[in-house]
């Protein structure tokens, strides 16, 4: 249904659903509200309070999920393009972003690669959970891989993600009549690729996995207070408690890890 709201036509979520299903088979009402709630738009609100959508409003709803779709982009990557084209009114594109190299990383030893200083060593922390706790919020992720799609993204050959595939270290989404792959697993490919240039083989990488599950299993201990008493506020509770969670067990690990590393160095 079109409305009029300040001279501008609007329509309902539904009908933004219906314009964007086509381009965007995984689009769903709750992912559009979410998207709402993380300020990629704002509509207007009826005066029953329902919401409306203008034409610009449609716009920026495709451009965010085409960057989160063609270019795996987290959210607040996608939101600071959408205030670059607030100021500058140049529309953020795929060709915006440079697409991951799938060569390889220069291997440990190589020429190319100046060996730091023992006192020197740094180990990034990765990023915080929070993108990986608003997927969690949103029930999961928009993006949907073929096998195809998902080796060329990654710069993997088939036979590597079979191997990765039969460690544990992704697998596809479940049903549907033939395998896809979310953005998780589209990380965890790129991630292991790079491993495997510095001599790294599959088998290698159960350790991660192990470790990750061990890690996966005491946080679920931890939260399951919340999840047992099953109301809205106890798993936003749960979700915020594993991101807080989850960041503290990087630092640590990441601190532990360069300790260790600095004593083998210095030897």
């Amino acid at each position: 249904m079109v409305a009029e709201s300040g001279g501008r036509k609007t329509i309902g979520i539904g009908d933004v659903l219906g314009v964007l299903k086509a381009e965007f088979p995984g689009a769903s009402i709750s992912k559009i509200r979410f998207l709402e709630s993380k300020g990629l738009i704002s509509p207007v609100r009826s005066s029953s309070g329902y919401r409306k959508y203008a034409p610009a409003d449609v716009e920026r709803l495709r451009v965010a999920m085409s960057l989160q779709r063609d270019q795996f982009l987290p959210l607040s990557v996608i939101r600071e393009r959408l205030a670059e084209w607030d100021r500058t009114g140049v529309i953020p594109s795929a060709s915006a972003t440079p697409a991951a190299s799938s060569e390889p990383s220069s291997p440990v030893g190589s020429s190319l690669v100046e060996a730091p200083s023992a006192d020197s060593l740094q180990l990034q922390i990765p990023g915080s959970f929070g993108e990986a706790a608003t997927l969690l919020e949103q029930g999961g992720g928009g993006v949907h891989l073929s096998r195809e799609e998902i080796c060329r993204a990654a710069g993997i050959e088939a036979p590597v993600l079979d191997q990765i595939e039969s460690f544990g270290l992704v697998r596809p989404r479940p049903g549907g009549e033939s395998p896809t792959y979310d953005e998780e697993a589209l990380l965890i490919a790129r991630l292991a690729r790079d491993l495997f240039s510095y001599g790294l083989e599959p088998r290698h990488l159960r350790m991660y996995k192990n470790s990750a599950d061990r890690e996966a299993g005491i946080l679920q201990q931890v939260v399951a207070p919340y999840l047992k008493q099953r109301n809205p506020d106890s798993r936003a509770k749960a979700i915020k408690a594993v991101g807080e969670l989850a960041n503290l067990g990087r630092r640590m690990e990441a601190a532990l890890l360069r300790s260790i590393l600095r004593e083998a160095l210095n030897g």
